[in-house]
């Protein structure tokens, strides 16, 4: 053998021997192995008898091998007592105290926070949590896990939460609750900030919701209450008066007349007509008073009194300013007075559609009037059960997705064992060739993770008060060997209810949901249907019954229902006699008790179904009112059929008058904007005509003065002459003169 282990390389005496090889080997085989590796021997030294392994007998890998897992095995099987190792453990005992004492709160923090967030699919708020290990206690305030579906809200709240666990269980990893409280525990409370998952968080969770499966429990199909009710209404008191009643027999002839269809039509597009023209009319109309207001403002200006071509200049500035106003609202006009002859003329068809229709219609339900005849009817009805039947299953529908709800989670909390796995054939034969012969941890069993084995609740929810206990709450139900018992009291005001069982999610059992429930003081109002004769219930209600799950998801509801202070109520209907015959009775039922029986199948087909004696005593009332109504049929079908043909043509008649209405401003506010739509070419014209005539008027006025100018020159220019030559005629006789009296003075 090339390497020998070092466990195996030391001289042994006897004595050594004994406590470090031959007391390690605890399977005989390898014990006789070993020893048959080792040589006793001499020590040269001592003197002393000594055993020396021997290498050179191991002469294959597999006895190589085999020796080296044997040396491993002797050397994890340590001394009881070592003080080095019992120094660093303490010490790293210490530190472990050391670092959870510091940091223990948070990590109860992050704990709670995280399995919270991954239970509920939303963001958990904590305020503080003292996690006390010596005491063995835990506390938490301020506990607000939001709601899923409503980030806004919290789905619940925990004010406080007092538990006191089992420090051994923790030990071993395990949380065993054995006393806890918690209180002013509330829900449906608002929140400040969103309590949606960040969108990584909440992909991760969908992830792990879509790879879980949902076991015992799954989605009940059963459509309960609104369209999926499976309460017929109709099945009650109707099924005995539709063949009484002019209403019904009318409702039966409906889907052959005209008239409906023709006043749909009518109804879809004229009032979106009127509604456009209205709207169209309102531009028209500016559009068209500022044609109007404009045209008058050219219309008004008298090219006559422009005396001046800088006037004619401005005239003609103000008119051409105007033309894009008068252009515009033409334009508008123009295709308004088009566009409403289209849409006059589909009113027009539609009208005439609808008054044909009126015609038929009118024809044929006379003929249906005429042709009544008398039936044999049945008098059993079931009025009230019918109310109840659709209370209860409107009920149903809102409580039973949350119980639904409930198991499925608790469901999915359940720790499950894993799926058996073939043992491979390499590890069988490993197993046979040799056990570990060790790992024999103490108090190791089967038992759950998470054990709450008493809870007491105290409830301070707005409005709402009330106490509980939770007993064996529990994340492995078959590890603990029982079921989870629960119990809640709720009050507020006048109203308690009270809901105590448990449910049972084991492999053997049948039943994983068992509850007892009872409500008291629930004052209840069921308004009446839309069916006729099918009265509205109003009363206090107390209710006590069982509610069963199974593990396969089926559901069942047993109750016993009683209405005190009744007061029931119905409308007057046709057919009159009806109405008359049972009010009277209705009046004087005071109390209704009855028995509630709900079946709902998880592959569907629900059934909801209410006995009551009340509805024998309606039956035998109507039934007397029955020997005498076919006489009157006939004309109280007449009479309706009537109405009905004056309602429908209430109902398109005045859609088309509105119409016709609105319309009818449309070619008048046209024709009012068209009659200026040359205003402006004719005033241009008349101006440019204008300033031709002054040009002429002008042209004459300055010939005019040209002419009196040259004549008034002219007779200034004789009136210069004659002037100047008397001037002249007089200088020649002065100068005359003056010569001959120089001459006289000379002579």
């Amino acid at each position: 053998m090339k390497k020998i282990p070092s466990v195996f390389r030391k001289r042994y005496t006897e004595k050594k021997y004994a406590s470090k090889i031959r007391k390690k080997l605890h399977i005989d085989a390898d014990r006789e192995f070993i020893e048959s590796l080792f040589s006793v021997r001499t020590d040269p030294k001592s003197g002393m008898t000594v055993r020396v392994f021997d290498g050179d007998k191991v002469t294959d890998k597999q006895a190589e091998k085999r020796v080296g897992k044997i040396a491993k095995e002797i050397k994890k099987q340590k001394g009881r007592f070592n003080l080095v190792s019992l120094f660093a453990a303490l010490l790293f005992f210490g530190a472990v105290v050391s670092a959870f004492g510091v940091f223990r709160n948070q990590i109860a923090r992050m704990a709670i926070v995280s399995a919270a967030e991954n239970a509920f699919g939303a963001k958990c708020d904590l305020r503080s949590v003292d996690f006390d290990l010596f005491n063995a206690s835990f506390s938490l305030e301020g506990l607000a896990v939001a709601n899923r579906d409503s980030p806004m809200t919290n789905l619940f709240e925990i004010g406080e939460a007092e538990l006191k666990f089992d420090l051994l269980w923790l030990t071993r990893g395990k949380l065993h609750v054995d006393t806890g409280k918690v209180t002013h525990i509330a829900w449906g409370t608002p929140r400040n900030v969103s309590g949606a998952l960040p969108p990584k968080r909440e992909k991760a969770w969908k992830q792990r919701q879509d790879s879980a499966t949902d076991g015992a429990a799954g989605t009940n199909k059963a459509a309960v209450g609104g369209k999926g009710s499976p309460v017929n209404l109709s099945a009650g008191f109707s099924a005995v008066t539709d063949m009484l009643d002019p209403q019904k027999i009318l409702d039966a002839e409906m889907a052959q007349l005209l008239l409906p269809a023709a006043v749909d039509r009518v109804s879809k597009t004229v009032p979106d007509l009127t509604a456009k023209w209205a709207e169209q009319n309102k531009t028209l109309k500016t559009s068209s008073d500022g044609v109007v207001k404009t045209g008058k403002t050219i219309a008004a200006i008298n090219p006559a009194s422009l005396k001046t071509p800088e006037d004619i200049q401005a005239a003609l500035k103000t008119v051409e300013a105007s033309k894009t106003v008068i252009e515009d609202g033409v334009r508008v006009a123009k295709k308004s007075a088009d566009d409403v002859k289209n849409d006059i003329a589909t009113v027009a068809a539609l009208k005439k559609e609808a008054e044909t229709a009126y015609k038929n219609d009118a024809a044929r339900l006379a003929t249906l009037a005429s042709s009544v005849k008398a039936a044999n009817l049945e008098t059993g009805t079931k009025v009230l059960s019918s109310v109840f039947e659709s209370f209860a299953a409107a009920t149903l529908g809102n409580l039973y997705p949350k119980a639904e709800k409930a198991i499925a989670l608790a469901v999915k909390l359940q720790n499950r064992p894993k799926d058996a796995q073939a043992v491979s054939l390499k590890k069988k034969s490993g197993a046979l060739s040799r056990a570990a012969g060790r790992n024999v941890p103490f108090g190791v069993g089967k038992a759950p993770t998470v054990l709450f084995k008493s809870l007491e609740l105290g409830i301070d929810a707005p409005g709402v008060s009330g106490t509980g206990s939770l007993t064996d709450i529990t994340d492995d139900q078959e590890a603990n060997g029982k079921p989870s018992l629960f119990a809640v009291s709720l009050s507020h005001g006048s109203m308690s209810e009270r809901l105590s069982g448990s449910f049972d999610l084991r492999s053997r059992t049948d039943t994983a949901f068992n509850a007892d429930f009872a409500a008291n003081g629930y004052a209840i109002s069921i308004p009446a249907p839309d069916t006729p004769g099918i009265p509205s219930v109003r009363g206090t209600l107390n209710a006590t019954g069982t509610l069963l799950i199974s593990r396969s998801g089926d559901a069942s509801v047993r109750s016993r229902l009683s209405l005190a202070d009744s007061r029931i109520e119905t409308k007057p209907f046709d057919p009159s006699w009806a109405y008359g015959a049972y009010q009277d009775v209705l009046s004087n039922l005071t109390a209704i008790n009855g028995e509630l029986t709900a079946e709902l199948p998880r592959s569907g087909n629900p059934s909801v179904s209410f006995s009551t004696d009340a509805d024998k005593i309606l039956g035998a009332a109507i039934a007397e009112g029955v020997k005498n109504r076919i006489a009157g049929l006939r004309k109280d079908v007449q009479k309706l059929a009537d109405s009905w043909l004056a309602e429908q043509q209430a109902a398109y008649a005045p859609q088309i008058a509105t119409f016709t209405s609105v319309t009818g401003l449309t070619p008048e506010m046209a024709k009012n904007a068209l009659a200026y739509e040359t205003v402006v070419d004719d005033k241009k014209a008349a101006l440019e005509r204008r300033a031709k005539d002054l040009v002429n008027e002008q042209t004459e006025a300055a010939r005019k003065a040209a002419e009196a100018a040259a004549a008034e020159a002219k007779a200034a220019a004789d009136k210069a002459a004659a002037e100047a030559k008397a001037a002249a005629d007089k200088a020649a006789a002065d100068a005359k003169a003056k010569a001959a009296d120089s001459i006289k003075k000379i002579f």
